[in-house]
């Protein structure tokens, strides 16, 4: 027994110095930085509340170290974690951190992040994976104040996956978008809508739309009333509480799915990246204010 155990690290060495041997006589760069993982983190561009004068922030963890393969263009990524910290705009345009939440156990979506600051309710898709921006998560509402985030009872089967979860302005609906996979391939997509019932945030489904295309866009009313499908040339709308999708005679002229989470804020702020994109700050006049 002691022999063989011999055997096979002696074995691991030899394969251990056949592939550093390989590695320098191909004149391939070699540092610490491909043996040890490191911590890491990256910003994301701020997602606007509904009144646009705060904002909710998304730092995505995770470790890294360089590939041995000087072809495959970025590092190596493991552990993926997240954190969201809120701001808010004060006098002479000053920002301050407001609420900070723990440290999530996956990666957030980023383009999933809305803030709905008069319900107080962050909307966001976490991972169920460690394999970054993948179709595996789920989808997820937290309450500020509250001592956990709480998942989204979205009835789906194992073939099904949350493609997004998008609020309506009030911050009381949320138009849910699930999609059928086989072999990873989307095969077809529906909308679910919800209410977003007392502090608890229950759900109550008052919608529902069963061929919807991904490659569609959706967009609220600024009511809250009413989704706005464009379909190639033709815009349809589903109203809550119905399941008949209507041709739309009047729409939005953006289809931006929401006022929440866009580029620029409502009141006219929007960001300037620094340090190579490693930091931002807030900046007043980025975009018109929009009237209210």
């Amino acid at each position: 027994m002691i022999l063989q155990n011999i055997k096979i690290i002696r074995k691991t060495i030899l394969q251990a110095l056949r592939f550093f041997f390989i590695v320098f006589s191909m004149g391939l760069p070699f540092s610490c930085s491909m043996l040890f993982w490191r911590s890491s983190s990256m910003l994301v561009e701020p997602s606007w509340s509904e009144a646009g004068k705060s904002y909710a922030a998304l730092e995505i963890l995770f470790k890294e170290k360089q590939s041995f393969n000087p072809l495959n263009g970025t590092t190596l990524k493991k552990n993926y974690k997240a954190k969201i910290r809120l701001y808010k705009i004060g006098e002479n345009d000053t920002v301050k951190e407001t609420w900070e939440s723990e440290i999530f156990d996956s990666w957030i979506l980023p383009t999933s992040l809305y803030f709905h600051e008069k319900s107080g309710r962050l909307f966001f898709l976490k991972g169920t994976n460690d394999e970054y921006g993948t179709q595996k998560r789920s989808a997820y509402i937290l309450q500020i104040g509250g001592k956990k985030p709480e998942l989204i009872p979205v009835a789906k089967d194992e073939s099904e996956e949350i493609l997004f979860a998008i609020p309506a302005p009030d911050g009381e609906k949320l138009a849910v978008g699930i999609g059928k996979f086989q072999e990873e391939n989307l095969k077809s997509a529906k909308i679910q809508l919800f209410s977003i019932e007392g502090s608890e945030n229950t759900l109550k489904e008052v919608g529902f739309w069963a061929e919807f295309s991904p490659d569609y866009l959706i967009t609220w009313s600024e009511d809250s009333k009413t989704i706005y499908i464009k379909q190639s040339k033709t815009v349809r709308k589903i109203s809550v509480g119905s399941k008949n999708l209507e041709l739309a005679k009047e729409f939005p002229a953006c289809f931006t799915g929401t006022m929440l989470g866009t580029d620029f804020s409502k009141a006219g702020y929007g960001t300037e990246w620094d340090n190579e994109g490693k930091s931002y700050k807030i900046q007043a006049g980025k975009q018109k204010s929009v009237p209210t």
